[in-house]
């Protein structure tokens, strides 16, 4: 099957029965970026993609089908280039995210975003964000620590000892 978008380039899927014989598409060529091939798990969710480029993308997926992880590797050499996971709740509240940056999210009751930890090499931000009765969000509270290489909090870092998840 082939697609043509404004841009203009077109996209041609590919249906391989005798490797996928769901129906799913097992290569997309798209005349501006390459030729992209994937493989699925027994629920049809994409687990693997060959990039352009030389690259691969491995994805893994938690009980329920949701991509918890996607590793980056190139494949001349096996490196992996990039990784990020995440976790939810059994609400689909994200929990926590790493890759370059590390983020770990808190929820009220309410299913309200209530705070963020982002971490990033040796900064880590905290954001506090707080609600009115009509559970608009009025306020927000912001700091910045620096840590140190052992991950130890330096400067005015007894504020955060209450709230600390390092």
């Amino acid at each position: 099957m082939k697609v043509t978008d404004s841009v203009p380039s077109t996209q041609t899927y590919t249906y391989d029965h005798a490797a996928e014989p769901r129906g799913l598409a097992t290569r997309i060529t798209d005349s501006a970026a390459g030729v992209f091939s994937g493989t699925y798990d027994a629920d049809a969710t994409l687990t693997s993609e060959k990039l352009p480029g030389g690259y691969t993308l491995a994805v893994r997926v938690d009980s329920t089908g949701t991509p918890v992880e996607r590793t980056y590797t190139r494949d001349s050499d096996g490196t992996i280039v990039y990784s990020n996971s995440v976790s939810e709740s059994v609400h689909n509240q994200t929990t926590t995210n790493a890759g370059w940056s590390d983020q770990e999210y808190g929820y009220d009751a309410a299913g309200r975003l209530t705070k963020v930890y982002d971490t990033a090499a040796t900064v880590c931000t905290h954001r506090a964000y707080g609600f009115d009765s009509r559970t608009n969000r009025t306020a927000l509270s912001l700091n910045t620590v620096q840590l140190s290489a052992s991950g130890l909090l330096w400067g005015d870092a007894a504020l955060w000892l209450g709230e600390a998840v390092f």
